[in-house]
C-alpha cells in the first residue's frame, strides 16, 4: 500500500487516478528490527529502490538526520502521469549497501492480485 497526497495530508490507500501523487514510506531496519541511524545509512552506503513492473525505479529519501526518533520513514513521491493506463501496478522494494547486502520486499498477494496499486480513471465530476 501507498498513500495518496490529499489536502494536505496522507491517506493510505492502493487505488490511484492519473495525476494523482503517491507516496512510497517504507521503515528500514537491521535484523533486529531496529530503524537504521542516519550515521550507518551513509557510513553503509545504504539505498532502497521502488521497482514498478514496468521498470520505472525511484529512490527513497532516508528520514532528516535531525528528524525525531518517531519520524523514521525514508520516502519518495511519484507523480503518476496524466496519460499513464489503468490498471494494476504490481511494485518492490529492494534495500541494498555497498558491501553486496540485499534484500526485497513484494507486498504480500501481489502475486494473486492483492495488495497491488491499481491506477484507475478517476470517475466524472458530480459537478461537470
Amino acid at each position: 500500500m501507498s498513500d495518496i497526497v490529499a489536502e494536505g495530508v496522507c491517506v493510505h490507500q492502493s487505488v490511484f487516478a492519473p495525476g494523482d501523487t503517491i507516496i512510497w514510506r517504507a521503515v528500514v531496519q537491521d535484523n533486529d528490527g531496529v530503524p537504521i541511524a542516519a550515521g550507518a545509512i551513509k557510513a553503509r552506503g545504504i539505498t532502497a529502490i521502488v521497482t514498478l513492473s514496468d521498470g520505472t525505479t525511484f529512490a527513497l529519501r532516508p528520514p532528516e538526520a535531525n528528524a525525531p526518533a518517531s519520524q523514521v520513514f525514508w520516502t519518495v513521491p511519484w507523480h503518476v502521469p496524466r496519460l499513464h493506463r489503468t490498471g494494476t501496478l504490481p511494485w518492490t522494494l529492494t534495500v541494498s549497501d555497498r558491501s553486496g547486502g540485499k534484500a526485497v520486499f513484494t507486498p504480500i498477494g501481489q502475486a494473486a492480485g492483492a495488495a497491488v496499486l491499481t491506477i484507475a480513471k478517476k470517475p466524472a465530476s458530480p459537478h461537470a
